[in-house]
Parts: C-alpha cells; sequence; structure tokens
C-alpha cells in the first residue's frame, strides 16, 4: 500500500473482516525484536513494472476466504 501499518491496525482489520473478536494479549518485547518495519515497493515498480493491485482490507478479506476454503472453516 505504501502506508505503514501497525500490528494493531492489521488486529483491528482481521477482526472487522472475520467477525471474529479474539482478545488481544500483548507481551514484553522479546530480545532482537523490530520496533517497526516498512517496506517501499518503488523499486519493484522501477526495475519490474510492479504495482500492487489489491489494497490493504482486501488483500485481508482474500486470505481470510482463502483460510475459510481450505482449512474447514478455521480461521
Amino acid at each position: 500500500t505504501g502506508e505503514e501499518t501497525t500490528i494493531n491496525d492489521l488486529y483491528a482489520l482481521r477482526r472487522d473482516e472475520s467477525g471474529l473478536d479474539i482478545e488481544v494479549q500483548y507481551a514484553d518485547e522479546r530480545r532482537g525484536e523490530m520496533r517497526r518495519l516498512s517496506l517501499d515497493s518503488a523499486r519493484a515498480a522501477g526495475d519490474l513494472g510492479w504495482r500492487p493491485t489489491v489494497g490493504l482490507r482486501r488483500g485481508v478479506q482474500t486470505v481470510l476466504d482463502f483460510l475459510k476454503e481450505n482449512t474447514n472453516g478455521i480461521v
């Protein structure tokens, strides 16, 4: 998407798209764990002509649909 997304944002999106409201359990930060990671697809666009065609919300829904169809409905 070219936009930084937090893990909390991803959780909320997954919750909204799946209808499952599982309680979040936070843990202490682990040694060596990254605080932030953001990727830029500009080089893929320049070198390969690739551009994202699916937004984050639709991508999450696509993954959830796949999992429902391929894991006996367990998401």
